[in-house]
């Protein structure tokens, strides 16, 4: 969209260097009009160290022996969250005491959460709604699932990592 775009915009961002090409050598962005901005988060903040650890199994009532995979995105079409639920299923038939556990809200969570009833995935899938404080998440979190449709490296998977939590995220360049 900036590269189309690009005639009425004054300034675009990105996180590397490689979209940055993209913009002015296909789309003739003048070099000036993008800039480059790493993403990075604060390594401090986000240190397992300092989180307290079973705050979120707690809240759900998950025991400590179960792996928790984190699914931390906007419920939305762009984020594939049905394809999580996909995965859930697929990942219960070899590990059924596995849980899930969906943190955001958006225009498709009251249909994902009517969909993960109707497919039998209560006590396998835990919708946690909107969280300002994605610390206890990461801290009890095994994995952290990504399965947009656009973004390959989200910003959630730089918060993950640095909490010492594995990301799989979706192939998309």
């Amino acid at each position: 969209t900036s590269g189309v775009m690009g005639g009425i915009l004054e300034k675009t961002y990105v996180c590397n260097e490689r979209t940055r090409q993209v913009l002015i050598n296909d789309f003739d962005r003048d070099k000036d009009s993008v800039e480059t901005l790493y993403i990075g988060v604060d390594h401090e903040k986000y240190n397992a160290e300092y989180v307290e650890s079973g705050m979120i199994r707690n809240k759900f009532g998950i025991e400590n022996d179960r792996k928790i995979v984190l699914f931390p995105c906007r419920m939305h079409p762009q984020k594939r969250p049905f394809f999580m639920l996909e995965i859930a299923e697929q990942v219960k038939r070899k590990m059924p005491d596995i849980a899930f556990i969906v943190v955001g809200d958006g225009p498709q969570l009251a249909e994902l959460q009517e969909t993960a009833q109707k497919r039998n995935l209560e006590g396998t899938v835990y919708f946690a709604g909107r969280a300002e404080d994605m610390l206890p998440y990461y801290k009890d979190a095994d994995l952290t699932l990504i399965c947009s449709l656009k973004e390959g490296l989200a910003l959630t998977a730089y918060e993950s990592l640095s909490m010492g939590v594995p990301v799989i995220s979706s192939d998309v360049g």
